[in-house]
């Protein structure tokens, strides 16, 4: 037993010596020779006493095929002389002959090496940052706020605490109901949720409230859902005028609280003034351009010019222009600005062509303020003075008047 334990030991042994050897003529290199001639013992007992290791020999008449370490071949030179052999290379191993054979290609294989590594380096650094589900607020002031908080370019993503940035964007920040950070390779993405605020006609259904007048008008339609209405149709009211009470009495002679709901119609006087100057300035291309390129890399300007100057006037296009490879962006972009030339001209209207531009901004305006509404007559008068034809506009708009206002009391109603 003890036998086969030894046995079992010294095998494991010699196996790890054999691949321990095996490694180091991989990484030191070896060449396999053949050797012509007849006295390959002299040979081999001059090798030994020279302390030059030949290891794998094998004879087949008159040539003896071995292997040496790629420092000791040139050694062999002379006991091969002194036996009478002539030596000749049949094979060459390892490392540094896989080294010389690719020398050439060396540069590019460092290059790929060195790339991967600073590549690594650098996806523990913040590249960029995305905002998804903006509308309404503005991206650039969200970016730097952001950036005031910490979340840049160029940040060492594990210094980034989330969900405490998350907090302090909110309570900074009263046009986001909620905000979502995920950081997936070295990009932050942004998501956000503009808040929408209830508008402040309208207030919790179980508010007892009444329904007033937001402006003056004269009733033309009136819809009471819940409430004592207080004026009727063809009634003329003032901004602030009680419509709908929110004050009931019952049948029995209880009075009530409620919330008072409903729709009230009304035509209301408003007038828009439009102005249009007879000599109108504006700014004509003149075709000269001169562009300035800055390189940005993690929050880094580098501008690639000594100066911006021109010798025209002008005005500025920026654009920012972000690198990639395969696809996946880099923390490195190219900011453009180019200065386009431009002069100043001056253009003389008449009076029926600044008319046409009035109403063109009366249109616009009429679109945008009355969508929700209908008009139902509008009496325009322009006439021009010193130089600036006035349009306006009076106009009357039917729409709806109702806001709901709070009922206060002076004490506590009891349940």
């Amino acid at each position: 037993m003890r036998h086969h334990c030894l046995c079992g030991f010294f095998g494991f042994l010699k196996g790890f010596i054999m691949i321990f050897l095996n490694f180091l003529r991989l990484f030191r290199g070896t060449v396999t020779f053949e050797a012509h001639g007849v006295f390959f013992e002299k040979f081999l007992l001059l090798c030994t006493q020279q302390e030059i290791p030949v290891f794998t020999p094998k004879r087949k008449d008159e040539v003896l095929t071995a292997s040496v370490n790629a420092s000791d071949y040139r050694k062999l030179k002379k006991p091969a002389k002194k036996a009478g052999l002539r030596l000749h290379i049949r094979e060459k191993h390892g490392i540094p002959f896989l080294i010389s054979r690719y020398h050439a290609r060396l540069g590019i294989v460092f290059g790929i090496i060195a790339f991967l590594c600073i590549l690594t380096i650098l996806s523990n650094f913040l590249w960029s940052v995305k905002i998804i589900g903006i509308e309404n607020a503005n991206e650039n002031e969200i970016l730097a706020q952001l950036e005031s908080l910490g979340l840049k370019t160029g940040r060492y993503i594990p210094s980034i605490d989330v969900r405490e940035l998350e907090q302090r964007f909110l309570l900074q920040n009263d046009q986001i109901s909620w905000i979502a950070i995920n950081i997936n390779s070295s990009v932050a993405e942004i998501r956000v949720h503009e808040r929408v605020d209830s508008p402040e006609f309208f207030l919790k259904d179980d508010t007892p409230c009444d329904i007033v007048a937001c402006e003056t008008g004269v009733i033309r339609y009136m819809e009471v859902y819940t409430g004592q209405p207080m004026v009727k149709t063809g009634d003329t009211v003032t901004e602030g005028e009680l419509l709908i009470s929110g004050i009931t009495e019952s049948s029995k002679g209880n009075t009530d609280f409620v919330h008072a709901r409903g729709k009230v119609l009304a035509s209301v006087w408003e007038t828009a003034t439009f102005d249009v100057n007879l000599t109108q300035t504006y700014r004509s291309d003149t075709g000269q351009k001169k562009s300035f390129y800055k390189v940005k890399i993690f929050g880094w300007e580098i501008p690639l010019y000594f100066s911006e100057n021109v010798s025209f006037d002008a005005y500025e296009e920026t654009q920012d222009i972000p690198l990639s490879i395969f696809g996946f962006s880099l923390p490195i972009s190219v900011e453009r600005r180019t200065k386009i030339g431009y002069e100043t001209l001056q253009e003389e209207l008449s009076e029926d062509a600044a008319k046409k531009r009035a109403f063109e901004l009366w249109d616009t305006y009429k679109r945008e303020h009355y969508r929700d509404s209908f008009i139902e007559k509008e009496l325009p008068t322009g006439e021009t003075e010193n130089g600036i034809y006035h349009l306006t506009v009076q106009v009357t708009v039917k729409k709806d008047i109702a806001k709901e206002k709070e009922i206060l009391f002076d004490t506590p109603l009891k349940p």
